[in-house]
């Protein structure tokens, strides 16, 4: 089987090496991209199991990026999930919490990057 593909988009190196480094341990295929427009190209090239997108970035909003990825036909059902700086968690000590981009629902992540709380979602979207 082949592995699943994730690309992930933050223009932060340190948590681009190191989201790398784990999920390609994990046995994922991992590609990276640094804006939001290079996502966008990159996700319609590789049409990606899923993608994880930070908010901030420095051409567009990841938030505008999901969207115009949403609007095409190659890439609208890729799973997805957001970074952002700061979430307010939803239950003490978790770093998940759920943003709406569109219309949609998407599983949000404060950084630091906690893999505990990461994988498993990031494994239950791929398996879904």
């Amino acid at each position: 089987m082949e592995p699943k593909k994730i690309l992930i988009v933050d223009d932060d190196d340190v948590t681009l090496k190191l989201l790398n480094s784990r999920l390609t341990s994990e046995g994922f295929e991992v590609h990276k991209a640094r804006t939001g427009n290079e996502a966008i190209e990159m996700a319609a090239k590789i049409v990606p199991n899923l993608i994880i997108m930070d908010i901030i970035l420095p051409d567009i909003e990841g938030s505008e990026a999901i969207s115009i990825i949403n609007d095409n036909p190659a890439t609208r059902d890729v799973k997805k999930i957001v970074f952002m700086s700061s979430i307010v968690a939803t239950d003490e000590g978790s770093t998940i919490s759920e943003v709406t981009v569109g219309g949609s629902k998407y599983s949000a992540f404060s950084k630091p990057i906690n893999f505990s709380d990461l994988l498993p979602v990031l494994k239950k979207a791929l398996d879904s």
